[in-house]
């Protein structure tokens, strides 16, 4: 949390600068202009994670293949390498979150999907599949179009916007200058 504090002061200051003011004015508006859209994008993650935690991809407690391996080895004092092994520290409901973020960028992994029945597969793959269109094929690109409109809001405005900014920075400073 501090080295997130630390980036947005950064930035706040370094629009001091001319030639980065610009970038952060940029910035700024990109964020402002995508927070709808970043809300939007977190939603269908955790819709998507909840889908996949009761499908129980990954789950050693739902009942299934993986959690008869996983008590069998249990037993004989070894322990099997579960799917996902990433998400251990975090939790289920984390990890799955984290599966379907990862799978909307294009990292994809199907090794908790070998454990499912037959039936699960089907609903597993059908999930996998409405993740990729929805959220890294549609709105990805939906995003990325909105930033560049935004980016073109921006740059058409951007010496107007500077200005703004640097009259920002000297109303701030004067609000901190003593009386006499």
């Amino acid at each position: 949390m501090v080295i997130l504090l630390a980036i947005f002061k950064t930035f706040y200051f370094v629009r001091i600068f001319k030639n980065f003011s610009g970038i952060v004015v940029m910035l700024i508006n990109v964020m402002v202009g995508l927070r709808i859209f970043l809300f939007f994008y977190l939603f269908l993650v955790y819709l998507f994670g909840l889908i996949f935690m009761v499908i129980g991809a990954g789950n050693k407690n739902v009942p299934g293949k993986l959690r008869e391996e996983y008590l069998s080895e249990l037993e004989n004092g070894e322990e099997i390498d579960l799917p996902n092994p990433e998400y251990k520290n975090i939790g289920l409901f984390w990890g799955n979150l984290m599966y379907v973020f990862r799978t909307s960028v294009g990292d994809f992994d199907f090794e908790a999907s070998t454990y499912l029945t037959s039936a699960e597969n089907w609903l597993f793959y059908l999930c996998w599949i409405l993740v990729s269109v929805l959220t890294m094929i549609i709105f990805l690109n939906f995003i990325i179009s909105e930033i560049g409109g935004i980016y073109n809001d921006v740059y058409e405005r951007k010496e107007m916007l500077v200005q703004k900014e640097k009259s920002a920075l000297i109303k701030e400073s004067e609000s901190m200058m003593f009386d006499k």
